[in-house]
């Protein structure tokens, strides 16, 4: 049990004392004076510690191990000032007033080290000294200056500060860092009451690694290395070519190879890595070159030692040349703990960024002519994407036949996260056609590596995915108007035609609000631009009118989308009033404040009032896969991943403050679940819902984006479900729902939620089953999905991301689309679906809206209806970061 109030309660006792000179001399009653003969603290292991791997997303650095740390009087605190020279008998830790339930105190001259393992993304920290009346006590506030080293560079430094110093927070990268050193000097004027705080200090760190996916390997067409190479993933290196070569385009003899990346083992142990190789062969674990043998020799072994850590990624080069005769080349290890084996594929990773799976397979066959291509991606660097600039040209189609290898039309793209690689067509493949798709070495990832060129072969069959429905629609851009301006305007996320249909309204990802006049012919008028300061740089989603009030309109916003990460609990609801008249201008007034925001573009979505005239809204998971992985970071809070319920009427004890957990020193205590709470959780498990829709049938529609390859799911508390590392992608869902209570399959330890999706309950296909899909993990036979799983209505199938949606009200066309669910498809797909939805609220229908244009959409991501005569109008997001336009659809005769 841990003893806070006595300690603190005596530490209090002694300030007093000391203030009042009216204490004993005994030594409970006295502060000694740190500039005195009291010496440092110093504290180190007994045992050599070795860099720790982290498990769970955002972890306090007083929950985990240093590996060294000093202070210049008293004990390193955790969770606690400072205090004298005894442990754990500091006071709380407070800057400038403010309390901080988690931290570390120090005292200058001071340092602790953390090991990191290269597993963590940044580290924050608030930092100030502590004004918990020690200095006002004896009379002097302390200096002292605050630095962060970084595998030994120091990256920042606070200068002077004293007692009366504001706080300062602090933000650093450390992807990639071993070894972060936090450090305190006296400023150079004494030690004398430099009582520190690093309150909640911190690090992001990845949860483990998705499983390993194998080596780069470059393949030459000479015996020295020399020359062009063919690029490719191996899984292993265990290969017996005989008298053969590996592939075509090389020769049988005179051929040589470079495997390189990284190697992980599962014990901190000397391990043998032995070579089976009948020619050259060099070999290089964590820069040690430990095998060199580059002479023609008969087929043999040659093997190494070298001591590997538990869990830390060593750089890995095999080289290999072929002069004549037979070509083997096999890698293999061992330990005390590990038997000899070929190195698996789950302990090798490639040092750049690379495909890893592909929709479809690789030689798969009957793949429909309309088919988008979809690449799941392994990244070395955690939470660094596609560079999307590089996507164009460096993404290519082609017919396999073709000698020029024209490329097919079509649009290569990512999702929101830039963590997936996706092309679409935008002409029907040919049938019975073999084609080739092409991930080159001139795309790359958000650090500039190029991603290992990556080849898939498929054969379509003869029919589409989808029909077109007997509707169309012609297509024109009307914003920014083509006529007056070129290119595209500010990135917009959400549209909506006001009650009247007097307005179209828009907002975007800085913070700005437009709207335009409706014209009779249904295109738009002149811009009218809204920036209040509250929303400057804000991630504008969600906009509702109010069905009470036509001139309120509620908006969902969030901390900036770039730069990443994100700012967690920056998530708000408010409500704007707008002005009557011509002036565009409104009075906003904050509602909800403090929802959660992933580091991502996860954050607070839509929103929609249900017949109950609630206030509903989408908000986004922290994670991908329910658990923290190197790429989200964050674990899930009270909050995510669901869809909320919100009282809309309150009128006092406003804005309603929703942070669940502490953070950044502010503290957190909202319950969601508890009676009358104006905030509570509706539907859980919604991983990323951009839109919801409230259907005239009285369901709740919920088009939600299912996870990319590579996240993790947790395992439960009883162990009936194991945890998952690295998962396979997991369709795009529609859900439904009249009732509150139901769980839509994405993992949220905080609500008792462990299974991803169906589970895998049995031998057979199940319904959302997350099953093994190599090099991917599922869930054994017999775990079944959660009591309260509510099974999706509709697959959307793969990477489609279905964003935007409404019910389409319109008597056009004779009342045929009256009452579907219109969804757009942002990624695969950049097209409108229509799902007819039956009497029990489940789609009996699905097809694609004809449009009439030689352009396709590009990135729709929003759409809104004109009600009075069927017209739509489409948000495209061009570029997430800067640009967008809105098309209209108007319906043809």
């Amino acid at each position: 049990m841990h003893h806070a109030q006595p300690f603190r309660l005596a530490w209090v006792a002694a300030l007093l004392c000391s203030a009042l000179s009216a204490c004993s001399s005994s030594p409970q009653a006295s502060i000694p004076d740190p500039s005195s003969e009291h010496g440092p603290w110093t504290d180190s292991p007994s045992r050599s510690l070795q860099p720790q791997r982290l498990y769970k997303g955002e972890l306090y650095l007083s929950d985990l191990s240093w590996t060294r740390a000093s202070s210049g009087f008293g004990p390193v605190e955790r969770d606690r000032a400072n205090g004298t020279e005894a442990p754990d008998d500091g006071g709380p830790l407070i800057i400038e007033g403010q309390r901080f339930s988690k931290g570390l105190g120090v005292h200058s001259n001071s340092e602790v080290v953390f090991p990191l393992g290269g597993t963590c993304t940044t580290f924050n920290a608030t930092i100030g000294l502590n004004d918990f009346k020690l200095q006002d006590a004896l009379g002097s506030s302390g200096s002292v200056v605050f630095q962060v080293y970084l595998d030994g560079t120091k990256v920042y430094d606070s200068g002077l500060m004293r007692g009366n110093s504001p706080a300062r927070y602090v933000d650093l990268s450390v992807r990639g860092i071993n070894t972060l050193r936090l450090v305190t000097t006296d400023a150079g004027d004494g030690r004398t009451n430099d009582h520190a705080d690093w309150a909640v200090a911190r690090v992001n760190c990845g949860a483990e690694d998705q499983l390993g996916i194998g080596l780069g390997a470059q393949y030459f067409a000479t015996p020295d290395l020399s020359g062009s190479a063919q690029e490719q993933v191996d899984a292993t290196v265990n290969y017996d070519w005989l008298k053969g070569a590996p592939f075509g385009g090389l020769p049988a003899d005179g051929f040589s190879v470079r495997w390189s990346g990284r190697v992980q083992s599962k014990y901190s142990e000397t391990y043998t890595f032995t070579v089976i190789g009948d020619d050259g062969v060099r070999l290089w674990v964590n820069g040690q070159k430990l095998i060199d043998s580059w002479t023609g020799r008969a087929p043999g072994e040659q093997s190494a030692r070298v001591t590997l850590s538990a869990g830390q990624k060593y750089d890995l080069t095999l080289e290999y040349a072929d002069f004549s005769g037979d070509a083997t080349a096999r890698l293999l290890w061992s330990s005390p703990s590990q038997p000899r084996e070929v190195i698996p594929r789950t302990a090798l990773f490639p040092a750049r960024p690379s495909v890893t799976s592909t929709i479809p397979n690789g030689g798969a066959t009957g793949v429909r002519r309309d088919s988008a291509i979809s690449a799941s991606l392994y990244f070395p660097t955690p939470g660094a994407g596609v560079d999307r600039a590089t996507l164009e040209g460096g993404v290519r189609l082609y017919r396999s036949s073709d000698p020029s290898r024209s490329a097919v039309p079509g649009m290569p793209g990512t999702d929101g996260a830039d963590g997936n690689i996706t092309f679409q067509p935008t002409v029907l493949l040919d049938g019975s056609t073999e084609y080739t798709f092409e991930v080159t070495n001139s795309v790359k990832d958000q650090t500039g590596a190029p991603f290992i060129a990556h080849r898939l072969r498929f054969t379509t069959g003869t029919l589409p995915s989808s029909t077109t429905s007997a509707v169309n629609f012609s297509r024109q851009q009307v914003y920014p108007d083509p006529a007056t301006t070129s290119g595209t305007g500010g990135p917009i996320a959400s549209i909506t035609v006001d009650r009247t249909g007097a307005y179209l309204y828009g907002v975007r990802l800085d913070g700005k609000i437009l709207r335009w006049p409706i014209l009779s012919d249904g295109r738009l008028g002149a811009t009218q631009t809204l920036e209040l300061p509250a929303l400057s740089r804000r991630a504008i989603i969600g906009m509702r009118f109010d069905p009470l009030d036509a001139q309120v309109l509620w908006l969902s916003h969030n901390d900036s989308l770039y730069p990443e990460p994100a700012r967690d609990f920056t998530g708000k609801i408010s409500r704007l009033r707008v002005d009557t008249g011509v002036t565009f201008a409104g009075t906003l007034e904050d509602y909800v404040v403090g929802l959660p925001r992933s580091i991502k573009d996860h954050m607070s979505n839509s929103l929609a009032f249900g017949p109950d005239g609630k206030l509903y809204l989408t908000q986004g998971s922290m994670s991908a896969a329910g658990d923290a992985d190197g790429y989200w970071v964050r674990a899930e809070h009270l909050l995510s991943g669901a869809v909320l319920q919100i009282d809309a009427r309150r009128t006092a004890n406003l804005p309603i403050d929703v942070q669940t957990e502490d953070y950044e020193g502010t503290p957190g205590t909202y319950n969601p679940l508890a009676e009358g709470a104006p905030v509570k959780v509706f539907a859980s498990g919604v991983r990323n819902a951009y839109d919801l829709v409230w259907h005239t049938n009285g369901f709740l529609y919920l088009p939600t984006n299912g996870t990319a390859a590579g996240g993790n799911a947790p395992a439960s508390p009883d162990g009936s479900v194991p945890a998952l590392t690295g998962v396979p992608t997991q369709p795009d869902f529609l859900y439904k729902t009249k009732t509150a209570g139901a769980y839509f399959g994405h993992p949220n330890p905080r609500l008792g939620h462990y299974v991803l999706n169906g589970g895998n309950p049995t031998s057979a296909q199940d319904v959302a089953e997350v099953v093994t899909q190599s090099p991917y993990q599922g869930y054994p036979v017999g775990v079944r999905p959660d009591s309260n799983y509510r099974a999706p209505s509709w697959t959307f199938g793969f990477n489609r991301s279905p964003n935007g949606a409404i019910e389409y009200r319109s008597n056009t066309f004779g009342g045929a689309l009256k009452n579907r669910l219109l969804v757009v498809e942002y990624a695969n797909g950049n097209n409108i679906l229509a799902l007819t939805v039956n009497a029990e609220g489940n789609v009996s229908r699905s097809e694609t809206i004809g449009i009439a244009s030689d352009t396709a959409l590009v990135n729709p991501l929003d759409l809104a209806e004109d009600g009075r005569n069927g017209n739509l109008y489409v948000a495209e997001l061009v570029n997430p970061t800067s640009s967008s336009r809105i098309v209209l659809l108007k319906p043809a005769p």
